[in-house]
């Protein structure tokens, strides 16, 4: 069957754009795409050939992602903090000079006298 479709400039340079990703004529990608659309299962008993092609159209319709860098992955990167020392700091500042204005204080560290209130008994 031959089907002639009158595409927006957009979606024609965006279809071009994608066979080319994954190095398919439009055509080849084209068909591919409608194939996975609707015959999405494949169908268990195929000879290889055509199993491998049902995969490529499957394939083809997903788009292609760069992959993570090796420091993204890296254990370092799982445990670096989340906002630069300096955000830190700066908070720390703020929350001194808000203490001083409104004339808070912490005191004594509650945990320095409850253990040696502990030592006691």
């Amino acid at each position: 069957m031959t089907v002639t479709l009158n595409l927006k400039p957009e979606v024609e340079a965006g279809l071009l754009a994608k066979a080319q990703e994954v190095g398919l004529t439009v055509e080849a990608f084209a068909l591919a795409v409608l194939e996975g659309a609707i015959l999405p299962t494949m169908p268990k008993g195929l000879p290889s050939e055509e199993r491998a092609t049902a995969f490529e159209a499957w394939s083809a319709g997903h788009s292609v992602t760069q992959p993570l860098s090796d420091n993204a992955v890296s254990r370092d990167a799982i445990y670096e903090s989340p906002a630069p020392r300096g955000d830190r700091a700066e908070a720390v500042r703020r929350m001194l000079e808000f203490g001083e204005k409104h004339n808070l204080s912490l005191g004594e560290p509650i945990t320095r006298v409850l253990l040696h209130d502990g030592h006691r008994y």
